[in-house]
């Protein structure tokens, strides 16, 4: 097991590879579906792979960075905007009915959401939320 262990951290160094993250690329390969043994991490035929998935969880970093330019989280207020409801608006700003329909993800209407504000279904998406979050939320447009 060291032996292994030993191979794989020269391979990560040779290589310049964070060893963390290999493990963790190498796993999200497979769908998490079972352990990769440490004999088998160090992969030649992985490093192009390897490279795919930091420059997607890099682009994944700029688009969260993006996105916190647009809604800024505050996740001390009770009712405040969250950050990833606010991107799926985003993203279906031109459906407004598959918006309505995925209320349960967008976390439905906001009056303080730049996306709720110009969506023709505002008043049903409104009409659909629980009764004490709709009283709040009213009580936050006026």
């Amino acid at each position: 097991m060291r032996e292994s262990m030993e191979r794989f951290a020269g391979f990560c160094e040779e290589h310049g590879v964070d060893p963390t993250r290999w493990v963790m690329a190498r796993h999200a390969a497979v769908g998490w579906r079972h352990r990769i043994p440490v004999e088998q991490l160090a992969s030649e035929a992985f490093l192009p792979s390897y490279h795919e998935w930091a420059e997607d969880r890099q682009a994944s970093v700029q688009e969260q960075e993006r996105l916190a330019d647009k809604v800024i989280p505050n996740h001390t207020t009770p009712g405040a905007l969250v950050l990833g409801a606010e991107a799926l608006k985003a993203a279906l700003v031109a459906s407004p009915l598959v918006c309505l329909g995925s209320a349960t993800l967008t976390y439905g209407w906001d009056p303080a959401s730049r996306w709720c504000v110009k969506c023709a279904q505002a008043g049903p998406c409104r009409d659909g939320l629980n009764p004490s979050v709709r009283e709040r939320r009213d009580a936050r447009s006026v």
